[in-house]
């Protein structure tokens, strides 16, 4: 079984909407949701209740994880409507990997999908747009945007060019089209802290980037090239790399969680502007490790944890 959720169907004549629903008596409802909590990681979803159930039963939770406020056999107390069901996880685990597990509830077993809130890092400077698609693939874009895609409509790319670079701030400007094809080779990009960014593909529901303040740093996620550096990193063949665009140098703190300080990792991170640096990082042999970037208070914070399980 499928949790319960919203099926989005696109036609000619736009979207349509229709909620899909187990035919059972306690379903869960919706998507597991990530609390962006990667020193105390926990996912979370709500279960249906439509009986006089007080408990519901709970099979053993996936590897690494443990299910929050159950009793010794397992099971959850519940009431009459909607409950929220959690699982916790391993410090430095984003738990994305719940959207792939089979979970039971009363011998019924089910799946859901994955949500965590997404935050960019913008320096007063903003942040270059180009052709790598580092940020944003090209799309359409609107500030604190609380609509759909489909109601955004056509727009335009941003006009206003100074020494050759297409300047789009979105405090003035709040929607518009990424699109290199009509304006210069890159657009420099504004947005005020604290607000919300809308990307709008061909998705009925856009993408929602929340703004923090801080650097453009360049990483490795999933093996992939990005400048949504916060979060989850990869370390490829006992390297990291990190990429610092900016004009002004770079100073990261590196903190060890766990057993983290078996990390063999230099303690003391500079990046100096404009520079790309390679960064020996060999996890401990044993257990499991994660490696995360944290943006604290303006300040870079690099964690390395190692669990033994």
């Amino acid at each position: 079984n499928t949790a319960s959720f919203d099926l989005i169907w696109k036609t000619n004549h736009g979207f349509f909407t229709n909620k899909v629903v187990p035919d059972l008596k306690i379903y869960p409802v919706g998507m597991w949701s990530f609390n962006g909590d990667y020193d105390d990681p926990k996912v979370c979803l709500n279960v249906k209740v439509n009986s006089k159930n007080n408990t519901i039963a709970l099979d053993s939770p996936p590897q690494y994880t443990s299910w929050k406020d159950v009793d010794s056999d397992g099971n959850l107390s519940v009431a009459k409507g909607e409950n929220e069901l959690c699982l916790s996880g391993l410090s430095g685990d984003n738990m994305n990997s719940i959207s792939q597990e089979i979970f039971t509830i009363d011998n019924h077993s089910f799946v859901a999908g994955y949500m965590a809130e997404n935050y960019i890092s913008m320096p007063d400077s903003g942040i270059i747009l180009d052709s790598q698609e580092l940020l944003f693939s090209f799309a359409r874009l609107g500030s604190n945007y609380n609509g759909t895609c489909d109601d955004i409509g056509n727009l335009s790319p941003p006009r206003t060019i100074v020494n050759n670079t297409t300047i789009w701030d979105l405090r003035v400007l709040q929607f518009g089209l990424y699109d290199l094809n009509n304006v210069t080779d890159e657009i420099e990009l504004f947005a005020e802290v604290g607000s919300q960014i809308s990307v709008c593909t061909e998705d009925y529901l856009p993408q929602k980037y929340n703004v923090l303040e801080g650097p453009d740093l360049i990483v490795y996620k999933n093996e992939i090239r990005t400048q949504r550096w916060i979060g989850e990193i990869s370390v490829i063949n006992d390297t990291l790399v990190i990429e610092n665009p900016s004009e002004v140098n770079l100073s990261i703190v590196v903190e060890f969680d766990g057993n983290g300080e078996q990390w063999q990792i230099s303690n003391s991170i500079q990046i100096p502007a404009n520079t790309v640096e390679t960064i020996s990082a060999i996890a401990p042999e044993t257990g499991i490790s994660f490696v995360w970037l944290e943006l604290d208070e303006g300040e870079v914070v690099l964690h390395l944890v190692n669990h033994e399980v």
